[in-house]
Formats: C-alpha cells, structure tokens, sequence
C-alpha cells in the first residue's frame, strides 16, 4: 500500500473521525482506523462498535491496500507537521512508513482483517429534515439525557416519526425536554427509535448549514449520509416509557419572568450550594421570586431577588439549580414561563413564545428541601 496525500485534508479528516475512536476498549482494534486505498480514493473508518463512521478522500495513489494504524499516535504526528503532502507506504508485515520533508516515522500497523465492518441496514426508510432544525432539535434534547446505565432507555434521544411530524424526548428522570416540529418528511409513520447520544454529537457538528440531510432508519441502525461521510448507529433496543403521562397539563400557578435575570441569580447563589445536591430554593411572591441556599456544612449562605410576574398564593419549591440552569438555557426568548402546581409536583419549564412549527416543552422536578418550610 502506498499513496501521498495533502496534509492539511488529511489533518481536517483525522479530527473529524477521531472523535468515533473510543477512549478506552475491551477491543484493542478499535483504537485504530481502518485505512482502505484504491486508485485514488483513500477510505478511513473509525468504530466503537455501536458508531462507525467511514469517510473518503482523493489521494496520489501508487499501490492499492488495507491497514488498521492506532488513531492517537497518527492524529498527533499530522498535527505537527508542516509538509504540504506527505507520504505513506505500508508493507506486507503492516509497518507503516510516513516520509515528510523533516523526518521519516515508523509505526506498527495491524492486519485489517481484524476491524468490525459496517453495519447493513434492514427494511430502511428515509426521513429528510432541514439541517438547522434538526440540529437545533437535538442541541435542545441532548442536555437531559441520562447517564444511569441501569436505565438504557434514557441513554438516548427518542424519535417519534410521523409523515409530516417528528418530536425529540430525552429524560434523565430529573428532567425532560420534548420539542416537535411540524415541517418533516419521512417514509415512516408512528414509528420509534432511541438514538444513542454519541451519534447524535458526532453528527450534531455539521448541521449547522443550510442543507437538507437524510436520516436512513433500518430495523436496528440508523446511517446518516453527507459529503463523502458515511455514519452509523446502532439504535436502542428499549421502549422508552409513556413521557405524556409526565408533562403536567394543569398547573395554574403561574410565573413569568427574564430567562437571563433568573439564570444570572441561579449561577450566583448556587457557588455557596452544596456542591453535591447544587440545592437552591425559590419562593415566590407577588411580583417577586427569592433565590436562596444554605449550605450548613461550610457555614455559608446566599439570597437574592429577582421581578417576576405571578399572580398566586406564595410557594416555594426546591430546585437543583444546575439542572435548572440548564434547561434555562435551553430557552432562546427573552422570558420564559414555569408552570408549578405545589411543592413536590413537577414544574413545567416553556418560552415565552414559541416558534413558528416548533412546540418546545421542559419538566423541571423539584428537589425535597432539608429545612423545608411553608411560605411566609
């Protein structure tokens, strides 16, 4: 195998497939890419085994071949060299020779034999989405997945398909965002699948454009196609529980308030929290709402008011102010709205507007106080 390449193409490629290259495998392989030449066309693939991602690229190809070379020590060496185009040449023992104008480098590869292969899709149907609103879609649900790997169905973003509707949930049992959006396309109807978070930040990075991008869902992956990139996903085989059952239709206490006032008071009175628990309460009055803490292991405490807009008996509710602040920013109006029925219930967390085809929804569960009390 040998062929020279541009190395400003290939440092741009290697940064973008390394981030499917897992940290730490059972698998040794997969610490590799799997480097494929013919004629001119030079493929790399990355896996973890749940996403792959395969990407192509023109190359001075001189002999054909197929090499599995470890990601980290690779991406390191390109980014430091300076050459315009550099050489590879691979023998039939997998060394791998990289020639520059400063120096030569050895590294030892492995047979490609051992690499997984790409995932072939059963029964696939495609859903076409305007890049921007599936990204912005996603950025929105990505905040409240979970992390319990005893709770499977919360290790990813659920997709509800319709013909003309598609609606993202993600829940980490403290929080939930739903957000839908009426200006889809899809072959599928009244179908669901979990979508693992991984996938969802590898291909979160290129819908920022104007664009429209295809999501191929099969019976167990999904594969999105883009450029010269190819990139999969092994879906999550679990139901994702009833989450209408959870977003509250009828509280009726009301505050309105300035997204940025509260999530300022938030970041402020949450440094004396308890570092664990982040626990903050909010009491709030008549045009009034009282941010506080209380930390009694480091004798620290903190208070602040901010103008809101209610219209009710006081009430006052225990947050995590991390996960609060969170969702806060998640709200892109200059106000935002929370819904609270009591103490305990849960709070539902909306903008001031909503955007034209788009219906954004967020629980925020409230957090029992330790020196819980009534409002006074």
């Amino acid at each position: 195998m040998k062929f020279s390449i541009d190395r400003q193409l290939f440092s741009d490629q290697l940064s973008e497939i390394i981030k499917v290259v897992p940290s730490r495998s059972t698998m040794p392989i997969l610490g590799n890419l799997l480097f494929r030449l013919e004629g001119n066309e030079l493929s790399l693939r990355a896996s973890d085994i749940e996403v792959s991602m395969q990407t192509t690229m023109k190359v001075r190809g001189q002999e054909d071949g197929e090499v599995a070379i470890p990601a980290n020590f690779l991406q390191s060496l390109i980014a430091e060299l300076e050459d315009e185009t550099i050489d590879f040449t691979v023998n039939e023992n997998y060394k791998v020779v990289i020639e520059s104008n400063v120096g030569d480098y050895e590294i030892n590869g492995r047979s490609p034999e051992e690499f997984p292969g790409l995932p072939r899709l059963e029964e696939p149907a495609e859903i076409k989405a305007d890049k921007i609103s599936l990204g912005r879609m996603i950025s929105k649900t990505l905040v409240a997945v979970g992390k319990d790997e005893l709770k499977p169905a919360f290790l990813g973003v659920l997709f509800q398909i319709k013909n003309d509707e598609l609606r993202l949930v993600s829940s980490d049992v403290h929080r939930l965002v739903y957000i839908k959006n009426d200006s889809f396309e899809s072959e599928l109807d009244d179908h669901e699948i979990i979508i693992p978070t991984k996938f969802l930040n590898v291909i979160s990075g290129y819908l920022t454009e104007n664009g429209e991008i295809s999501l191929i869902v099969g019976k167990n992956h999904v594969k999105v196609e883009m450029d010269s990139k190819e990139i999969y996903s092994r879906l999550i085989d679990e139901k994702f529980p009833e989450y209408q059952n959870y977003i509250p239709d009828d509280n009726d206490k009301i505050a309105l308030f300035a997204t940025e006032d509260l999530k300022a008071a938030l970041k402020r009175v949450s440094i004396f929290s308890d570092r664990k628990t982040h626990e903050i309460s909010i009491k709030f009055y008549n045009d009034t709402a009282k941010v506080e803490t209380l930390n009694r292991e480091q004798s620290t405490s903190a208070e602040e008011f901010v103008d809101i807009s209610y219209d009710n008996e006081p009430l006052r509710i225990g947050f995590n102010a991390q996960y609060f602040r969170e969702m806060l920013n998640n709200i892109d109006t200059e106000k935002s709205i929370l819904k609270m029925d009591s103490k305990l219930t849960a709070n539902l967390l909306l903008p001031e507007t909503q955007r034209e085809n788009e219906e954004l929804k967020m629980i925020v569960m409230p957090i029992r106080l330790e020196d819980d009390e009534e409002v006074v």
